[in-house]
């Protein structure tokens, strides 16, 4: 049985992740592609170049799965793939000038969406709570 404490950290995580997707599926209503394109879109940018391999992990998607997004994604202009110059085994996903500005709108999006949250933070609890999510980070990412 979870304790009321720890359902309540469960409870915060599930609604701020839930308010983060709301931001995927705006930018996809208005690019007129798929929630799963934008957040492929999104974590491409982030890294900036990555093979399919480690495309699928970070998704949490199958090869087959992968490999549709990403034709999707080259069809609509949106990454470019290509040969690994050392390893032709494997494919490298980068985005295209279009698919980088996307990113870019994407991760504004994000940027403006918490920075109009914490400013109705308290200053003196801003500190708090970037340590607890710290924290916590560190832990998930020790036990993953």
């Amino acid at each position: 049985m979870i304790s009321q404490s720890k359902f309540c950290i469960v409870d915060v995580l599930q609604k701020i992740i839930d308010k983060l997707r709301v931001i995927e599926y705006i930018k996809a209503e208005e690019l007129e592609i798929s929630v799963m394109e934008v957040h492929g879109i999104f974590e491409i940018g982030k890294i900036g170049e990555i093979t399919i391999n480690e495309f699928s992990k970070i998704l949490y998607l199958d090869k087959n799965s992968v490999n549709k997004l990403v034709n999707n994604l080259v069809d609509e202009k949106f990454l470019l793939r290509h040969i690994h110059p050392e390893n032709k085994r494997h494919v490298i996903l980068k985005l295209t000038e279009n698919g980088q500005k996307i990113y870019e709108s994407i991760r504004d999006d994000f940027n403006l969406y918490f920075k109009k949250i914490l400013g109705y933070v308290p200053e003196d609890n801003k500190e708090d709570i970037s340590n607890d999510f710290r924290i916590l980070l560190k832990s998930m990412e020790d036990n993953n």
